[in-house]
Order: structure tokens, then C-alpha cells, then sequence
């Protein structure tokens, strides 16, 4: 999943990044380093991010694939 995937799928969410950030136990500075590319998303995160975000998107978002652990 890459930063601009990310932030398409928080925004469709309408979430906020300090509300994203609570959801998966890290700082809102993370979840701008992963948006922006300065960090990578680590596997686990990526993970986290569809259970947190399932049933929040729409259906027909992109999600990251299970073996797009990027």
C-alpha cells in the first residue's frame, strides 16, 4: 500500500490522521510519514489498516493486496 493509497482511503473515511493514528496505536506523525512516503508502511500496519478501515470505505476502494506488505 503506498502513502497517496493510504491517505485515499483515510479521506474516503472522512478520518482524521490523529483519528487513524489512534486506531492503530501510533502517532499521528507516523500516519503523515507513511502518507508522504518518508517512512514505509510496515506489514503488520498494513494489516491493521484494512481491519481498521473495513466497512468504513467504500466498497470497490483500493486495498492492499495480502502479499503487498510494502
Amino acid at each position: 500500500m503506498s502513502g497517496e493509497e493510504l491517505k485515499a482511503l483515510r479521506t474516503a473515511a472522512g478520518w482524521s490522521r490523529e483519528k487513524l493514528a489512534r486506531q492503530l496505536g501510533v502517532i499521528q506523525g507516523t500516519v503523515f510519514a507513511w502518507e508522504h512516503g518518508k517512512r514505509a508502511i510496515p506489514g503488520p500496519s498494513v494489516i491493521a489498516l484494512r481491519a481498521v478501515l473495513e466497512g468504513v470505505v467504500p466498497a470497490g476502494a483500493p486495498m492492499a493486496e495480502e502479499g503487498d506488505l510494502t
